[in-house]
């Protein structure tokens, strides 16, 4: 009759006993560490300006989530209508202005596009 016989080299259960204990006294200074820290955190009154953070506390950077979409919108459009609608200087030193869309329809209708030398775009 044969004996089964295990592996002496696996596993040696004195380190392994070892092992655990250290893995569980390791994880529980963490866990004890964690915790002081959230407890310091939590009971420290929140004084920015005592702490010096006044200059570094800044509003959130553009773009801005609007708050009134339809309102943002119509005024947008009545803009954009306004400036289809009036006259406005473009560039005053080379005397550019911007003329109503309606006149500017009207000028096209009676004087025609202007011609220009093929390969040559502005």
């Amino acid at each position: 009759m044969t004996h089964s016989r295990h592996e002496q080299l696996d596993l040696n259960p004195v380190q392994a006993s070892l092992f655990m204990g250290f893995l569980i006294l390791l994880v529980a200074i963490v866990l004890a560490a964690s915790l002081g820290v959230f407890h310091l955190f939590a009971t420290t009154p929140r004084s920015t300006s005592a702490s010096g953070l006044d200059g570094l506390i800044q509003t959130f950077p553009e773009p801005r989530l609007p708050i009134e979409p339809q309102q943002d919108l119509i005024r947008l459009q009545e803009k954009n209508r306004n400036i289809l609608r009036t006259y406005a200087w473009v560039d005053r030193e080379h005397r550019v202005v911007r003329i109503p869309i309606e006149r500017a329809i009207d000028t096209v209708l009676q004087q025609g596009l202007p011609e220009f030398p093929e390969g040559e775009s502005k």
